[in-house]
């Protein structure tokens, strides 16, 4: 009789799969930061000065794009129009409050760019793939016209001014009465997507580590159901699952949006972005209880034994005969 021996894992394996899903979950974590620090406000000089001072609050991320545009806009128009211009000459006075008052009648307008070419990242935009123009640009067209507007657009279509080392650009801006840090105060930075009060709006890193928590934990999932239905003294699995499943509960909870009142007094809900977070808090809160009912519960049942043996057998009619015998062991 020989016995099949069940096959153990060793330790180095275990170790190496501890380190990999330890490695996995930093991964994770970090994508679901939707939050991006840098690169959000919409002016690179001013931040969200405009916003904050006429609302009393950051921007959220369900802002209304188009008023964050108009409000930064007519927010420098003041300043600029505040702004100490004696040692400028009388005709430099003229052109300079001939462009405050274009710039004016751009925000007023309310016809802005859409940022197409960055994802996640907020930029400038001098005429999108629309044909609408930012606010630098429309000045450049009211005065020196859309073909150089359009030049311009062609080198710098998503740079931010202060970078346009360009004489065509230096030559507009010294015959503007404007120097060209207040024309880079002007510039604004433009979502990708336009924002409505209730947008479904979900940022690309939170989905792809919800993705990967999401097939993560239902795998880990089906191998504790395997487990608890055959008995295993493996605990290796169930304790990588109560990790990884607490870990995108954690998630969840943490990037659960905030109904937030809107530039209109309107409550703003993320109905998208919720969703998800329900999802990841309640796969993960089931994988974790699951995986510690598999520790808890599960007692090792004894190894299967496989046997088998060749000999003589007696036959009912008394004839003797070659038998096959195969004995399993429960």
């Amino acid at each position: 009789m020989v016995p099949i021996i069940p096959i153990h894992l060793k330790l180095k394996k275990m170790k190496t799969i501890i380190f990999s899903t330890a490695v996995l979950l930093f991964v994770a974590a970090g994508c679901s930061k939707t939050t991006v620090e840098t690169g959000q406000s919409v002016n690179a000089l001013l931040g969200d000065a405009s916003f904050i001072q006429a609302f009393g609050r950051e921007p959220a991320v369900n802002a209304d794009e188009d008023v964050r545009i108009a409000t930064h806009l007519a927010y420098v128009e003041k300043l600029l129009r505040d702004a100490d211009i004696s040692a400028l000459s009388p005709a430099q006075r003229e052109k300079r409050t001939a462009m405050l008052d274009l710039l004016r009648d751009y925000h007023e307008a309310g016809v802005f760019p859409r940022n197409y070419g960055y994802p996640d990242v907020r930029k400038p935009c001098f005429i999108d793939r629309d044909g609408r123009i930012c606010a630098v640009g429309y000045l450049v067209e009211q005065t020196a016209g859309r073909e150089v507007a359009e030049k311009i657009n062609e080198k710098y279509q998503y740079e931010n001014l202060m970078a346009m080392n360009d004489p065509l650009v230096d030559e507009w801006i010294a015959a503007s009465g404007l120097t060209k840090r207040e024309c880079a105060m002007i510039q604004p930075a433009y979502g990708t997507i336009p924002v409505d009060a209730n947008r479904n709006y979900v940022s690309k890193s939170y989905g792809i580590s919800s993705a990967v928590f999401s097939g993560v934990n239902l795998s880990i999932g089906a191998i504790n159901v395997a487990q608890l239905n055959r008995g295993t003294a493996n605990k290796v699995v169930p304790l990588i699952g109560l990790a990884t499943g607490l870990a995108q509960a954690t998630v969840g909870i943490l990037e659960f949006p905030k109904d937030e009142t809107g530039w209109d007094g309107k409550l703003a809900s993320n109905v998208g972005k919720r969703n998800l977070s329900l999802l990841n808090i309640g796969l993960g809160s089931a994988n974790a209880l699951l995986s510690s009912w598999n520790l808890i519960a599960n007692k090792t049942r004894n190894p299967q034994l496989l046997s088998w043996d060749v000999g003589q057998t007696v036959m009912p009619d008394n004839r003797v005969g070659v038998g096959f015998e195969i004995v399993r062991k429960f």
